[in-house]
């Protein structure tokens, strides 16, 4: 019984007899085979030495859905639109958040709209716009932000907070108006 070969519970063969054939196998013996995590272990590579250990990875880069990232910059044009995307808004800064499509149009103005291209609810020229970090927190809504107008929109109001799908969206959001001011 030279080399008898054994298979654990990996699928992974283990030599269990003696070259002589008078050596006693495992299961002569009586003894199970290794548990699978401890056969995985010894087949796991080496841990990094020396000028391995100091490679450093860079960190992976995120990956934003397709449907997470906010309209393409258009060019300039008569009623065209310089930015845009959907996003959840809280008018007034309270109450519920709703979902919408914002633009900046090319000619400054910033339009609340039910869907892209859709009617619009609300409209207020971009100039003096901010965009600040929250008082409060939204819970739901990490990547929103304060979005204080210079003026008054169509309904009256003055200040909401504006809910995105990313950090992209906040700093291309913040990035959009900032232009709009200039």
């Amino acid at each position: 019984m030279s080399g008898n070969r054994l298979s654990n519970c990996s699928g992974v063969a283990a030599s269990a007899g003696g070259a002589d054939g008078d050596s006693p196998t495992v299961a002569e013996e009586g003894i199970p085979p290794e548990p699978a995590e401890a056969a995985a272990a010894d087949l796991a590579p080496p841990a990094p030495s020396g000028e391995e250990a100091t490679i450093a990875r860079e960190p992976a880069p995120i990956a934003v859905p397709a449907s997470a990232t906010v309209a393409a910059k258009a060019p300039a044009s008569a009623g065209s639109v310089a930015y845009g995307g959907n996003v959840q808004c809280q008018y007034k800064g309270k109450g519920k958040f709703v979902g919408l499509w914002l633009d900046l149009g090319a000619d400054g103005q910033l339009a609340f709209r039910e869907k892209e291209g859709g009617k619009e609810m609300r409209t207020v020229p971009a100039s003096g716009c901010t965009v600040g970090p929250l008082n409060k927190p939204r819970k739901g809504h990490t990547f929103a932000f304060r979005l204080d107008l210079g003026a008054a929109d169509s309904k009256g109001d003055v200040k909401h907070v504006i809910s995105v799908a990313g950090a992209a969206d906040v700093a291309g959001w913040t990035e959009a108006l900032k232009q709009a001011n200039i």
